[in-house]
């Protein structure tokens, strides 16, 4: 999977500094970049272990989350009968 694929990211505001050479802040700060480039969404929200939470993760902290597909369920599983409109 490459950066190309993400449609959106969501990260979380509470990110832990890790410097160092190929550390986390450089690793995000080159994800920021390429996503700007390409002029992927970037949103901000929650903190880690509510992210986590969100995605199932019962006991875990996500910093970071990408979307391959926003698409979403686009049929309707309960077509409006003609006759119930009034």
């Amino acid at each position: 999977m490459t950066h190309r694929e993400l449609k959106a990211l969501i990260v979380v505001p509470n990110i832990e500094k890790i410097e160092g050479p190929n550390g986390l802040d450089e690793r995000l700060l080159t994800l920021f970049n390429e996503a700007r480039n390409i002029k992927l969404p970037i949103h901000y929200a929650l903190n880690k272990f509510k992210l986590g939470k969100a995605c199932r993760k019962k006991y875990s902290s996500v910093s970071i989350m990408g979307f391959l597909n926003i698409d979403g369920n686009n049929t309707n599983k309960f077509p409006i009968n003609a006759s119930m409109i009034i």
